[in-house]
């Protein structure tokens, strides 16, 4: 079966938002330097602010900085090696930027929906504040891989009561499900461009206000002294275009959707991970015993179809994700997992034909395994 091509895989980029695009080709048409003092670097400095300060409403964090990277992966690592006096704890399923920020970090447990553990939190802040340690956390609100989404308030609640000053990866969960800065109580925000349908190339890092980072990226004095290199005007003027259209209700439908499909695949043989948590409304999980998610991949989009694995790529073969392992999935059913990430555009043909699609590979293997049952019979 041959389909149009069809984008499944909307955790990994989003599409770019005409809004966004309209409002980089404005930028692209201007010159200057917004470093620069004369008239030209004052007009682009002039659009640089209005970009910070329209991503901070965006996000209810308008008393506090924001600082412009390269993307959601630069924001993580500043705010973990931003404060090097602090004992770092992060979700075991955090995306690998978290987990690769510093070497000294504390692991938490998560549970086999991959909800962290408030008991062990607890229990480790207060080993830390024995040992006279101060901690940042970091937490992953919605994770990218199964769509799990934190209980935020309950482990905000339990790392400030220990003194814990909070970072949280946004990245994936900012625009589909309701979030405001000042309310959350955290300290430090990253988030992406990309994954809400603005340019690739751009994210930001959102400070408390009072709080005093180091940078990492030194040089130029750019970004309040905390990340430097010239400024990316068209892509700020691009990324607060698709913030500011980006609402959370708008994935209400796209939720049903997947309501649907995730049925259908249950009843194909397909094991949904997490299903019975909060997830982000467009992500499935979705695991189909004895068939690598490699060769799903290759079938699928063979059909038409693009999705992810479950897992990382590396070096051109798919490993068993990390993520999946820390909710204690074994290996072997590791890699059996694929990821499914609807876009808002995603049609109920588009739902239908996927399912016809998966149909076909779950036969297929049932069809293998009688083959093989005959077989073995009749040696």
């Amino acid at each position: 079966m041959v389909n149009r091509n069809v984008y499944l895989d909307y955790n990994a980029s989003a599409p770019l938002r005409p809004e966004a695009q309209d409002a980089m080709l404005e930028g692209l048409s201007m010159i200057g330097n917004a470093s620069s003092v004369h008239n030209y670097g004052r007009r682009m400095r002039k659009v640089l602010e209005e970009a910070r300060s329209n991503i901070k409403v965006s996000l209810g964090a308008k008393a506090s900085t924001l600082i412009f990277t390269s993307g959601g992966t630069e924001s993580n690592n500043l705010a973990l090696s931003a404060f090097p006096d602090k004992k770092v704890f992060a979700c075991s399923t955090s995306h690998a930027s978290v987990l690769s920020a510093r070497e000294d970090m504390t692991l938490l447990r998560v549970d086999s929906s991959g909800i962290v553990d408030i008991d062990f939190l607890g229990e480790m802040l207060r080993k830390a504040q024995n040992e006279g340690a101060s901690v940042l956390l970091s937490v992953t609100l919605a994770n990218s891989e199964t769509g799990v989404v934190q209980p935020l308030e309950k482990i905000v609640a339990c790392a400030k009561s220990y003194g814990a000053l909070i970072h949280c990866d946004a990245a994936q969960a900012i625009g589909r499900i309701p979030f405001d800065f000042d309310l959350s109580h955290i300290d430090l925000l990253s988030f992406s461009s990309h994954k809400v349908g603005g340019p690739v190339g751009i994210g930001a890092l959102i400070v408390r206000k009072g709080l005093d980072p180091q940078p990492m990226i030194k040089g130029g004095g750019q970004e309040y002294g905390k990340r430097a290199g010239s400024s990316n005007i068209a892509a700020a003027m691009g990324f607060a275009a698709a913030l500011k259209v980006s609402a959370p209700e708008e994935w209400s439908s796209v939720a049903r959707k997947r309501e649907r499909l995730e049925a259908d695949l249950n009843q194909l043989g397909g094991q949904i991970i997490a299903k019975n948590v909060a997830r982000l409304p467009n992500t499935c999980a979705v695991r189909l015993p004895d068939f690598l998610a490699e060769t799903q991949l290759m079938v699928l989009d063979l059909d038409g179809f693009a999705v992810s694995a479950g897992s990382a790529c590396s070096s051109g073969k798919v490993g068993a994700s990390h993520v999946l392992q820390a909710m204690g999935m074994s290996d072997d059913s590791a890699k059996e997992t694929i990821r499914i990430s609807l876009c808002l555009d995603t049609s109920e043909s588009d739902i239908e034909n996927f399912i016809k699609s998966w149909h076909g590979l779950a036969s297929k293997k049932r069809d293998q395994t009688r083959s093989s049952q005959l077989k073995a019979s009749k040696l």
